[in-house]
């Protein structure tokens, strides 16, 4: 065999060696890239999922607010009590309609409590309160200041809904106007927890869930003055803070430091976002405020996927 023959021989094995290690390599990067692609499904639909889950909670919601708009607070002798409770000019005089009222809608309320109402309060046309079902002892303060929902449906006798802090909680917000006799009389509040979504996400979606919310939302001086005792730190982000009622079950407490870098990246987008880690998805929702459609809150929920285990 001629030396010539030999070099050819080596430079074919040589080429064949090289185009193996190009297969190789080609091979490696599209199972990788595959994977990529399927692991951003997953995180995407988880996602999905949340987003899905939570606007069918808030539908359930607006329903019952709507229903209780409809049956309870339009009801005529509701609605004559108001009539009357606006056309009285002495205050005096308004105690024994505030009664009245009030003996009408705390059976009403007392149910609803039952599936999460923690709210219902009636204010006049001029942002005064009348009368507040779960506070009947505190009345007649100015709401303009501190509760943009209520002066805006007051001014433009619009309904509005969403997540609004108050003086001493947040809630998601139904306010609703009330007319009688072709007469504009006021707004009513009909609000519903954060701790009760958390439950509805989680009998839908069959996940650990919770809520957290922007320290900035309890800046307020009577905010300040507060204990806090309903609210503790969230472990996810050091600028919000979670209800202790409810929360996960202690799962997100391992949450690693390479994995919290990349929640507080995501989460100065303000978009929803998927991580994963060791098999478990964690998705963020972004939940925006009634006034400034600025994003204050986030829905949030751990998942156990099998899926994504697979891809790893």
């Amino acid at each position: 065999m001629t030396i010539k023959t030999i070099y050819s021989l080596f430079r074919i094995k040589m080429l064949l060696a090289a185009t193996f290690i190009v297969l190789i390599f080609a091979v490696f990067f599209v199972t990788q890239h595959n994977m990529q692609l399927r692991k951003d499904a997953v995180l995407s639909q988880q996602i999905a999922n949340l987003r899905n889950t939570y606007e069918i909670s808030m539908h359930g919601f607006e329903i019952l607010a709507d229903s209780i708009d409809s049956t309870v607070i339009n009801r005529e002798d509701v609605l004559e009590i108001l009539y009357r409770a606006k056309h009285t000019i002495n205050d005096d005089s308004l105690a024994p309609i505030r009664d009245e009222l009030f003996k009408i809608v705390k059976p009403h309320f007392d149910d609803l409590k039952k599936v999460g109402v923690i709210i219902m309060l009636f204010s006049f046309e001029n942002n005064k309160t009348f009368l507040r079902a779960h506070k009947p002892n505190k009345f007649d303060d100015d709401l303009s200041k501190v509760r943009y929902s209520f002066k805006y449906v007051n001014e433009n006798k619009k309904t509005v809904r969403g997540l609004e802090e108050g003086k001493i909680m947040h809630a998601f917000r139904n306010i609703y106007p009330i007319f009688y006799k072709g007469e504009y009389l006021g707004s009513v509040d009909i609000a519903f927890s954060s701790d009760v979504l958390v439950e509805r996400v989680e009998n839908l979606y069959q996940t650990d869930s919770h809520f957290i919310i922007n320290k900035n939302v309890f800046m307020t001086n009577i905010w300040k003055m507060k204990d806090m005792v309903n609210y503790t730190q969230s472990i996810e982000h050091e600028n919000f803070l979670q209800s202790k009622k409810l929360h996960a079950n202690g799962m997100e407490a391992n949450l690693n430091k390479k994995l919290k870098k990349k929640i507080y990246q995501n989460i100065e987008n303000n978009n929803a976002f998927s991580l994963e880690d060791s098999g478990q998805i964690i998705s963020f929702l972004p939940i925006k405020n009634i006034k400034n459609k600025k994003t204050v809150a986030y829905l949030i929920s751990y998942v156990d996927s099998d899926a994504l285990k697979n891809c790893n």
